[in-house]
């Protein structure tokens, strides 16, 4: 079974691009954060390379921009190309089936995305009463 979930940051602001019979095709980094770290050490992130196809890459592009949060749901799919230098170059890209968004507020100056942080640094009450979302199993 190749299936993958990811939430991380925008990279870059999206453009789609029509490809091949008037496809919609969307090529796109977020910024994925390790939960996990050696005691002493930064914070590392991995980015990773997504790319959807048509109604997905529209929606996409129209409801986010760079540095939003979002939540991707799709399969790696692994390819290679000749480089400059003759050498092969291996790629591995997850392909977005699904996507949603995070919770983030929406941010009322803005036409369409969401507001990456708060104004007032304020410490999220994790409470078990303060969960408001169901578990999915």
């Amino acid at each position: 079974m190749n299936k993958v979930m990811l939430m991380g940051r925008i990279c870059k602001d999206l453009e789609v691009k029509i490809v091949g019979n008037q496809m919609s095709f969307l090529s796109f980094t977020i910024a994925v954060n390790r939960k996990f770290t050696k005691q002493g050490e930064e914070k590392k992130t991995d980015f990773i390379s997504c790319k959807a196809f048509s109604k997905n890459a529209e929606n996409i592009a129209k409801w986010f921009k760079k540095g939003r949060l979002i939540l991707l749901e799709g399969r790696l799919q692994t390819g290679s190309y000749d480089g400059n230098d003759g050498k092969k170059v291996y790629t591995t890209d997850m392909m977005i089936d699904d996507w949603d968004f995070t919770g983030e507020k929406k941010d009322e100056t803005q036409q369409r995305g969401y507001q990456v942080e708060p104004s007032v640094s304020v410490e999220p009450d994790l409470s078990v009463e303060s969960v408001d979302f169901e578990l999915p199993f």
